[in-house]
């Protein structure tokens, strides 16, 4: 089962509404948040793991319903998560438990405020002309300070 938690003006865009009340799970590699936000005329969303705060971006076209969001998350996931070699299997289980998923609120104001900060810097890559493959390893290098001042990339790596 996997947990994707929009927010609540991206639910209501979408149709989503009423959203579950899931508890969030720490350690879970099954949870994420996703926003929409704008770069120049062009929409996108971001999905950042609740953890790790890895994130995604891809463009928002085309995602109009519940179904178009889990068609971008897992095309996302197909196309940006850089992983090791050794721990692409989580990949694979991943879009697996794409087949059961549950839209659920978010929870922790500090997950939301960290990606709003990576939403701003994605929108920055992307308005200065670079690629959507260069500003998911850019964002993913970024420090936060939610982690430490450690990367979203080495969190997520040792998370799984």
């Amino acid at each position: 089962m996997i947990i994707i938690r929009p927010t609540l003006k991206l639910a209501a865009k979408l149709k989503l509404t009423p959203l579950e009340e899931h508890p969030p799970t720490a350690g879970s590699w099954c949870d994420w948040c996703v926003r929409s936000f704008m770069a120049g005329r062009k929409s996108h969303l971001i999905f950042s793991h609740t953890e790790s705060l890895y994130s995604i971006v891809v463009p928002q076209r085309g995602v109009t319903n519940a179904k178009g969001l889990r068609r971008a998350f897992a095309t996302g996931i197909h196309q940006h998560l850089d992983l090791p070699a050794a721990a692409q299997h989580h990949v694979s289980a991943l879009l697996v438990a794409l087949t059961d998923c549950h839209f659920a609120r978010g929870h922790d104001r500090a997950v939301l405020g960290s990606i709003n900060d990576l939403a701003w810097i994605a929108e920055n890559h992307l308005l200065a002309g670079d690629s959507l493959t260069h500003t998911n390893q850019r964002l993913n290098e970024a420090p936060m300070s939610l982690l430490g001042m450690d990367s979203p990339k080495e969190a997520l790596i040792r998370l799984v």
